[in-house]
């Protein structure tokens, strides 16, 4: 009898399981995630150093650093050379977002202000035209709603 409640027991734990992986399966499938790839044209880039590309939405955008999500790429005599680089953000929800990015050639993690501005090479996904000033997020701002794959920045 005592094995008897044991199979219950696991065959109830079992259907308990296989119920909850299948409502995380059903909410994950609902929920559209996208991927974003472009390419960073290194202009009159001599130095190596880390690249931090950085997406980011009207929130994170105000904050210098802070970002949705981000990657840092090495770049070294190659990517100097060929004066390019790829990039790729995935599982993106759906929304409006920018990139910002910049080339760190001293290492401290930051990006360096001189008196009339960056004084390390800097990009954004600009739209239009390069806005005189400080940008503002819309200057950078895209919709992501399905797959972006030719995103062009020009840092320097």
């Amino acid at each position: 009898m005592k094995n008897c409640w044991i199979c219950i027991l696991i065959l109830v734990m079992a259907f308990h399981l296989s119920i909850s992986y299948a409502q995380s399966t059903i909410n994950t499938a609902n929920k559209p995630f996208f991927k974003i790839r472009g390419e960073i044209h290194l202009k009159a880039i001599k130095n190596k150093g880390e690249l931090y590309i950085m997406l980011v939405t009207e929130e994170t955008f105000k904050t210098p650093l802070h970002c949705f999500k981000s990657l840092i790429l090495k770049i070294g005599e190659k990517e100097i050379k060929e004066k390019r680089v790829s990039f790729q953000f995935i599982d993106i929800p759906p929304g409006r977002y920018g990139i910002r990015c910049f080339l760190d050639e001293d290492g401290n993690e930051k990006l360096n202000k001189g008196v009339f501005g960056p004084s390390e090479p800097w990009g954004m996904s600009w739209q239009g035209e390069r806005s005189s000033g400080w940008p503002k997020f819309k200057h950078i701002a895209f919709n992501v709603n399905k797959d972006l794959m030719d995103i062009r920045i020009v840092v320097e």
